[in-house]
């Protein structure tokens, strides 16, 4: 392959073609280095694509809340929003919205309690210092579209990623509260068995009686071994 142009020489008096002037280049390495890189920049992008792709299968696929947003700043640099650009499948759930509800929208027009909760100072605050954030059991209360509060608790990670963050979260709301049912069952339990334990005292003997020449003696074995109240009671 060659690269040619042609170029008149004409006389000046009656601006007849005199001669013609031809140069010519071998572009033929030129071009055969010229597709390898093209192929090769379309083989990083398919693998770019494919690594991305895998990534937001894998990020689906887990149970945790994902969400990545990049930071919204002002004139000054300031963090002023954040605009999400990827949710797994779980978040989408828990959002009960569409993607194109959630999609390139700003965190707080679609949560304006963020601002007022802190929840947004502690977003920022991990993107302005690169520090991490992992909260456990964090209470969360918010109000659907239709008006209807939910409250309960969740786990938290924010890291930051690039110019915004990439956060996990994990409604822990149905542990808590078995933990807590359970501590009162156990509570309870211990109550009633303390005041069992301290009738079932107060109805045995604490002493037996001595007549002379006899000796008496008395044992008293609960049902359940490793209670020591009675099974009557």
């Amino acid at each position: 392959m060659v690269d040619l142009s042609m170029a008149p020489i004409v006389s000046s008096d009656d601006q007849a073609t005199v001669h013609l002037v031809a140069s010519g280049l071998d572009i033929s390495e030129l071009l055969t280095a010229q597709a390898e890189r093209e192929d090769a920049l379309v083989l990083d992008e398919a693998r770019v694509r494919s690594a991305g792709e895998r990534f937001r299968s894998a990020l689906d696929a887990i149970l945790d809340q994902v969400v990545i947003a990049r930071s919204v700043r002002d004139g000054s640099g300031e963090i002023v929003d954040f605009e999400i650009e990827f949710m797994n499948q779980a978040a989408f759930d828990v959002a009960r919205r569409s993607p194109g509800e959630m999609l390139g929208q700003r965190v707080c027009e679609l949560y304006p309690s963020w601002r007022t909760s802190g929840m947004f100072d502690r977003y920022k605050r991990v993107v302005d210092t690169g520090e991490p954030f992992v909260g456990e059991r964090m209470p969360y209360e918010d109000a659907r579209d239709d008006g209807t509060v939910v409250a309960g608790c969740w786990d938290l990670q924010i890291v930051r990623l690039d110019d915004g963050y990439i956060a996990a979260s994990r409604d822990v709301t149905e542990v808590v509260q078995n933990e807590e049912a359970a501590r009162r069952v156990r509570a309870i339990a211990e109550r009633e068995r303390l005041i069992v334990e301290v009738l079932q005292r107060a109805a045995l003997p604490d002493h037996m009686p001595s007549p002379p020449g006899i000796t008496i003696s008395a044992h008293h074995q609960a049902a359940i071994t490793q209670s020591p109240v009675g099974g009557d009671w």
